[in-house]
């Protein structure tokens, strides 16, 4: 583990009011797994124009976004 590299934890919050919607859900409860359709409609997306926006402002899914808040949220818990 020593030799391993450190990557920095931070979660990218998006700019787009939209997705901005989404990922507010999303945190208000971690526990839940929302679909990114139900998501998306909740935000007024096509689920197609969610995941474009997504890798497009933040670089990754909002899988990969959910985990990464998840991850956060467990280191946050053990500190």
């Amino acid at each position: 583990m020593r030799a391993a590299e450190h990557e920095p934890l931070h979660l990218p919050i998006p700019d787009d009011k939209r997705l901005l919607k989404m990922v507010s859900i999303v945190l208000k409860d971690l526990s839940r797994e929302h679909s990114l359709e139900a998501l998306s409609s909740m935000a007024g997306l096509s689920a197609r124009t969610a995941r474009r926006l997504f890798s497009v402002s933040l670089g990754i899914s909002l899988a990969e976004w959910r985990q990464q808040a998840l991850l956060l949220r467990a280191v946050y818990l053990l500190a």
